[in-house]
């Protein structure tokens, strides 16, 4: 295996629905542990993968986030802290904020997995016997 420890990625913002803006940590292993962990969850909950999908999405931008602006109580008008529950509850509520989250940090963040996956070596018993 390679890789390039001096390698430092910068951090995305991800445009969100009405000017908001949240900017989340590069793509890395925690990433994939917090959505892996927040899919087990809501499965095991609701049993259904529709509810596993969006907490997948939620579990890894949760895990990743590390500010925002814009993001406003909608009662009071006052700004939301950046917390884990609230980024959850901003991407389960509302599709367009968890559409723009997914195709801007999930999706090309699996696409990277399944690229580190593919290029390793074939494990024991691989191929043809």
């Amino acid at each position: 295996m390679k890789f390039n420890p001096h390698a430092v990625a910068a951090p995305l913002t991800v445009a969100l629905p009405d000017g908001a803006t949240i900017t989340l940590r590069p793509w890395a292993s925690g990433a994939v542990a917090a959505a892996r962990a927040a899919y087990a969850a809501a499965l095991a909950e609701t049993g259904k993968k529709a509810d596993a999908d969006v907490a997948f999405t939620a579990g890894a931008v949760a895990w990743a986030a590390i500010a925002w602006t814009g993001v406003e109580d909608l009662e009071s008008g006052q700004p939301l802290p950046l917390e884990e529950r609230w980024v959850t509850v901003m991407v389960t509520q509302l599709p367009e904020a968890m559409d723009a989250l997914d195709r801007a940090y999930v999706l090309p963040g699996m696409a990277l997995e399944r690229e580190k996956n593919a290029s390793g070596s074939a494990q024991d018993g691989a191929g043809q016997a």
